[in-house]
C-alpha cells in the first residue's frame, strides 16, 4: 500500500513540473517577445512620437520620431530652426543585452547633443551635453514610453503624437520659444508669478531651458529650478513645482502684453495664472552671491549687458569674431577676478580685471582696477568701456541662480540692466 502512494506522489510531482515546463518562458524567448511588441508599439503609432529629452548635462530638448518598420527613423529637434525644420532619416533598432533598449544607431539629431565639439553641441569640450543615444526601456504604455540613457542617464519620456502633431510640430514648437522668451523683454528683470493667491519671483532662462521660482515659507528664501522642454502651446517641466497645495507641471496658453508688462496663461492645462513685470526684486537671495564667487567656473554670456529688454544692449556681439564674454573669478594669483570679451575667433581679449566683494545683504559688487587685452579696434574699444563702467557701479548687482552654474546679475541702481551667465 506504501509502495501504492509513493508512486502516486512521484506521479503527481513529475505532472506538476511538466506543468511549470510548459508555462515556463525562456529569457530569450521573453526578450525577443518584448522586441516584438515594443517594435510594434513604436511602428504602430501613425503620427510617430513626441520625445522629451532632459541631457544630464542641463536643458531640455523636444524632438518627433516616426518610426517605420524597416528600422528608419525621421527626427526633427528643437535644437534649432533649420532641425525643427528639415526630418533627418537615419536607423534604429531594438536591443536586448542586459537590458531591453532603444539605440539610434547612425548619426542622427540626438548625436549632435554629445558631440565633444562645443560649437556643435552648445555643451563643454570633450563631453557635450553629456547626452545619449541609447536608451534603456523603464516603462511603457500604450500612449507613453519611458526611458533612461545607458551611458549618461538622460531621461526621455516619448509620448503618442496626436492626429494634429504631425511633421510641423517641431517647428511650431521651436517658433513658440519665442513667446516665452517675452518675459525676458520686457522693461524690467523682475517678473511676480501670481497663482492660486501666491506670489512668486519667477525666471525663464530660455537659453538653457530652465524656470526659476522664488519665495518665502516661513521666513526662509527658498529657490526651485528645474529644466523645461518646449511644446507648440507652452512648455512642460522636467520636474513639477510644488509648494504646498500648489503644483506646477506646465505652462500654456501665454498671452503677452508687452506694453502693460504682462503674461496672462495657463497652469497644468487649465488654472489661470498671470506673470507681472516690476521694477524691484519680489524675493532676495542673500546667499547667491557667496554660492557664484565660490564655485571654480568660468561664466559664459552670450549677451553681455541687456538693458530695458533689448538683449546685448551695447552691441558687443558686433565685435569681429565675437567669441563670448566670460566672467572668471580668481583668474590671476592676486587673485583678480576678469570680465574678458573674447574676439577673432578667440584668439583675443579684452576687458576689466578688478576684485569682487558680496555680504550678506544679497549684493555683489566689482571694485574694478583698469582694462587689460587686446583693442578690439576704435569702433568697438568704447563698448568694452562702457561695460566695464557699468560691471564697476558702486551699488552692486543682485545675483539670481537659475541653473546648476547659472546665474543673472541684476544691478541695484536700475532694474533695466541685468547679465545672463552660464
Amino acid at each position: 500500500m506504501k509502495r501504492i502512494w509513493i508512486y502516486l506522489f512521484l506521479a503527481t510531482t513529475i505532472v506538476a513540473c511538466s506543468k511549470d515546463e510548459i508555462n515556463y518562458e525562456r529569457p530569450d524567448a521573453k526578450l525577443n517577445r518584448l522586441k516584438a511588441e515594443y517594435l510594434d508599439l513604436l511602428t504602430g503609432a501613425d503620427k510617430g512620437w513626441i520625445g522629451y529629452l532632459f541631457p544630464e548635462g542641463g536643458g531640455g530638448y523636444t524632438f518627433k520620431f516616426t518610426f517605420d518598420e524597416n528600422n528608419r527613423v525621421v527626427t526633427y529637434a528643437s535644437i534649432d530652426e533649420e532641425k525643427a525644420n528639415a526630418g533627418k532619416e537615419s536607423s534604429y533598432r531594438i536591443k536586448a543585452d542586459q537590458v531591453l533598449s532603444l539605440y539610434f544607431d547612425t548619426y542622427t539629431y540626438l548625436h549632435i547633443l554629445s558631440d565633444p565639439d562645443p560649437n556643435k553641441s552648445g555643451g563643454s569640450t570633450g563631453a557635450g551635453l553629456i547626452s545619449d543615444f541609447e536608451f534603456a526601456i523603464l516603462e511603457s504604455g500604450q500612449d507613453t514610453i519611458k526611458l533612461k540613457g545607458n551611458h549618461n542617464d538622460s531621461e526621455l519620456l516619448l509620448v503618442r503624437a496626436k492626429s494634429d502633431q504631425g511633421d510641423d510640430y517641431i517647428a511650431r514648437a521651436y517658433e513658440y520659444v519665442k513667446e516665452v522668451d517675452k518675459v525676458n523683454q520686457f522693461t524690467y528683470y523682475y517678473n511676480k508669478f501670481v497663482f492660486n493667491g501666491k506670489n512668486y519671483a519667477f525666471t525663464v532662462n530660455t537659453e538653457k531651458s530652465t524656470i526659476s521660482f522664488y519665495y518665502e515659507k516661513n521666513g526662509t528664501f527658498n529657490r526651485f529650478t528645474t529644466e523645461y522642454a518646449v511644446a507648440d502651446n507652452g512648455v512642460l517641466l522636467r520636474h513639477p513645482f510644488e509648494d504646498g497645495e500648489t503644483s506646477i507641471s506646465s505652462l500654456t496658453d501665454f498671452a503677452t502684453d508687452q506694453v502693460a508688462g504682462t503674461v496672462d496663461l495657463k497652469v497644468n492645462l487649465s488654472a489661470s495664472a498671470t506673470i507681472e513685470n516690476v521694477d524691484a526684486p519680489v524675493f532676495i537671495d542673500k546667499d547667491a552671491p557667496r554660492r557664484m564667487y565660490v564655485e571654480s567656473y568660468d561664466y559664459y554670456s552670450s549677451t553681455g549687458a541687456n538693458y530695458s529688454g533689448v538683449k546685448d544692449a551695447l552691441d558687443i556681439r558686433s565685435i569681429p569674431g565675437f567669441a563670448g564674454m566670460y566672467f572668471m573669478p580668481r583668474y590671476y594669483i592676486d587673485p583678480y577676478d576678469v570680465l574678458f570679451t573674447y574676439f577673432n575667433g578667440g584668439a583675443n581679449f579684452v576687458g576689466p580685471y578688478f576684485r569682487t566683494s558680496y555680504d550678506n545683504s544679497g549684493v555683489m559688487k566689482f571694485i574694478v582696477t583698469n582694462l587689460t587685452g587686446t583693442s578690439p579696434g576704435a569702433a568697438h574699444l568704447p563698448k568694452i568701456q562702457t561695460l566695464s563702467s557699468l560691471w564697476a557701479d558702486t551699488d552692486g548687482y543682485y545675483v539670481y541662480q537659475t541653473g546648476e552654474n547659472y546665474f543673472d546679475l541684476v544691478s541695484v541702481a536700475d532694474s533695466k540692466l541685468w547679465f545672463r551667465f552660464y
